[in-house]
C-alpha cells in the first residue's frame, strides 16, 4: 500500500501469554485510530517480554503501525481460535515476530461493529458523590469513542498472580489489567473524534440590558465541515433539572445561547447524524468570582529541637519554624451580587453528607444504634421507616408505618 500525507494509520498494542511450546493466549489488544494527518509514529524494534514467576509463561508485548484499513480489518478478523498477530503495513517495519500464530478466546461485542461508543468518567445525571466506572482505563486523557470485543481470562491465572508482569504489561498497555480483570482476553478499538477538533463554551456576563449567555465554539478538523452536528444543552438549578434542548449547531460554529442567568450547572453532548455521540460535558458551574492572596515569608522564625527516632538516645536535629506569615497582598477578581439558591442547596447537602456519610444515608454506627434503640421518629420499630439520621436526632424524609 503506497504511503502518502493523506494515509490514515493506527498504532496496534498486543499483549500475549505463551508458555513453553505452546502458542500463545491474548492477554489483551488495543488498535488506536490516529487522527486524519497525524503522521505515523516510530516503529517498534523487537519484542518485549517477562517472565511469569513460578510458571513457565512469558508475557510479550509488541506494538506495530498499520493502515487503517490493515488494522480493521486484523481487529474485526479477531474470533475463537488461532489468529496471527498484525503485520505492518511498511515493509520495512515487519520482523519475524510479525505474522505468529496465536489464540483467541470466544468474544463478545458489546455493540455492533462498527458502532463507536462514548467513554464517560461521570454520570450525567448521578447523584453527587456517586462514583461512575471507566468504561476505557486503556485510552488515557485524550477523549475517544471505543469498541469493545471482551474474552476471558481461562488459562491467564498466573499472570494475576504476579504484580511485576502486571506492571510490565500496564507501562505498554497503559492498563492495570489486575483492576481492570474484565479485558483479560479481550481487545478495543479506539478512534477519535472524526469531525471536531476542540469545543470552547464560556459564559458571557449581562451587558445593555441582555441578560448571561452560554457562548459555544466548536472547530472542525481539516478538510471536515459541521454539518449534520447537534447540540443537546441541558440545564440544573438547586438540584432541578431545568432545561433539556437541541440546537443545530450553525456552519460558523459558534452558538449563542441566551440564559438570562447562570447560577446553575451546564452540560451538553454532542451527536452527529451519522456518527453518533461525538463529546459530552457533565453539569459544571462557571466560575465567577476568584480569590488571591500572596503571602511573604516572616522575618520572624524560630529553633524547634526535636529527636530524630523515637528511641532513648536518638540525636536530635534542629530546623527553623515561622511563627507567621505575612501577607503580602489579596485580591478578588470577579463579583457574585447574589449566590443564589444553588449555593444553599449545595450547601446544606454538603453539610448532610459530612454528618451523615458521602451518600447520604445512615453510616453502620448509626445504623447500628437505631437498630439498639429500637424506636425511630418517636414510632416502634417493628414498622418500616425511611429516614436520614444525624448525631443528635432523626430527621425522617417520608412517613413511619
Amino acid at each position: 500500500m503506497a504511503t502518502s500525507s493523506l494515509q490514515e494509520w493506527a498504532v496496534i498494542r498486543l499483549a500475549v501469554v505463551q508458555k513453553l511450546g505452546c502458542k500463545g493466549r491474548l492477554l489483551f489488544a488495543t488498535v488506536t485510530e490516529l487522527a486524519q494527518g497525524r503522521p505515523a509514529p516510530t516503529k517498534m524494534a523487537g519484542v518485549d517480554a517477562c517472565n511469569l514467576a513460578n510458571s513457565d509463561d512469558r508475557v510479550f508485548f509488541r506494538r506495530t503501525i498499520l493502515s487503517k484499513e490493515d488494522a480493521v480489518a486484523w481487529y474485526t478478523s479477531l474470533a475463537e481460535g488461532e489468529k496471527c498477530t498484525p503485520v505492518p503495513t511498511r515493509p520495512d517495519d515487519r520482523e519475524g515476530s510479525d505474522g505468529v500464530p496465536f489464540l483467541v478466546p470466544r468474544l463478545i461485542d458489546d455493540q455492533p461493529w462498527p458502532a463507536l461508543g462514548l467513554p464517560i468518567t461521570e454520570e450525567l445525571f448521578s447523584r453527587p458523590g456517586q462514583q461512575a466506572l471507566d468504561a476505557a482505563p486503556f485510552i488515557g486523557s485524550v477523549p475517544g469513542r471505543v469498541h469493545r470485543r471482551f474474552g476471558h481470562r481461562e488459562g491467564l491465572d498466573a499472570f494475576l498472580l504476579d504484580r511485576a508482569a502486571q506492571a510490565f504489561v500496564a507501562r505498554r498497555m497503559h492498563v492495570n489489567l489486575s483492576v481492570y480483570q474484565e479485558y483479560l482476553g479481550s481487545a478495543a478499538y479506539i478512534a477519535p473524534d472524526p469531525i471536531i477538533r476542540q469545543i470552547d463554551h464560556f459564559m458571557v456576563p449581562a451587558k445593555d440590558g441582555r441578560g448571561e449567555r452560554i457562548i459555544y465554539r466548536f472547530v472542525s478538523r481539516p478538510g471536515q465541515n459541521l454539518e449534520h452536528l447537534r447540540l443537546t444543552t441541558f440545564d440544573k438549578e438547586a438540584r432541578l433539572l431545568t432545561s433539556f434542548d437541541t440546537h443545530q449547531v450553525p456552519a460558523d460554529g459558534i452558538l449563542d445561547v441566551a440564559k438570562g442567568t447562570c447560577l446553575g450547572q451546564y452540560g451538553y453532548v454532542v451527536t452527529h447524524e451519522h456518527h453518533g455521540v461525538l463529546a459530552y460535558q457533565p453539569f459544571v458551574g462557571f466560575l465567577r468570582q476568584m480569590n488571591t492572596s500572596i503571602q511573604v515569608a516572616p522575618q520572624k522564625s524560630v529553633t524547634v529541637r526535636v529527636p530524630t527516632t523515637s528511641a532513648k538516645d536518638a540525636p536530635p536535629m534542629e530546623y527553623q519554624a515561622a511563627v507567621e506569615q505575612e501577607v503580602a497582598s489579596h485580591s478578588i477578581l470577579g463579583e457574585v451580587t447574589s449566590p443564589g439558591p444553588s449555593a444553599r442547596v449545595e450547601a446544606a447537602s454538603q453539610r448532610r453528607r459530612s454528618s451523615t456519610g458521602s451518600a447520604g444515608f445512615p453510616t453502620t454506627r448509626e445504623r447500628k444504634r437505631l437498630n439498639s434503640s429500637g424506636r425511630c421518629c418517636g414510632q416502634r420499630a417493628s414498622g418500616s421507616c425511611s429516614s436520614i439520621l444525624t448525631s443528635e436526632r432523626c430527621s425522617s424524609v417520608s412517613s413511619c408505618t
